[in-house]
């Protein structure tokens, strides 16, 4: 079934979507529509919530329905690889890996120029092998 939800733009799914004050890139199989401007506080798909999110809450679920933490992801989740000298400037939590570790010891440094692929982490001061 195709709905008509804004002027010029149509979704060719069931599904309803409720609208929030917030813009987003929203993306349909075969279809993409620049920007979403939402007026409520979530999207469903066939009566189910896929994602929510409001002031003092945001819940995403992917491929994980509803949502059951601030990110629910029901598969592999793929990070960008970096070399050592190319890791961005940190927050703690943040996840990545270096392609170009010297050596990948549980919460050691991090040095580059070898060839060891590596998981990272920001602890808030520094990335560390994990």
């Amino acid at each position: 079934m195709l709905k008509k939800i804004l002027a010029g733009f149509a979704l060719g799914c069931a599904c309803s979507i409720a609208l929030a004050q917030s813009s987003i890139p929203f993306y349909i199989p075969s279809a993409k529509i620049a920007a979403l401007n939402l007026t409520a506080s979530s999207v469903q798909v066939n009566g189910t919530t896929v994602l929510s999110f409001g002031s003092s809450s945001v819940s995403v679920g992917i491929g994980a329905s509803p949502p059951r933490a601030t990110l629910d992801v029901g598969g592999p989740i793929k990070t960008l690889g970096y070399t050592v000298s190319t890791l961005p400037t940190g927050v703690a939590g943040m996840r990545a890996y270096v392609t170009d570790a010297t050596s990948c010891t549980f919460m050691g440094s991090l040095t580059g120029g070898g060839s060891t692929v590596c998981p990272t982490f920001y602890n808030g001061t520094a990335w560390l092998a994990e």
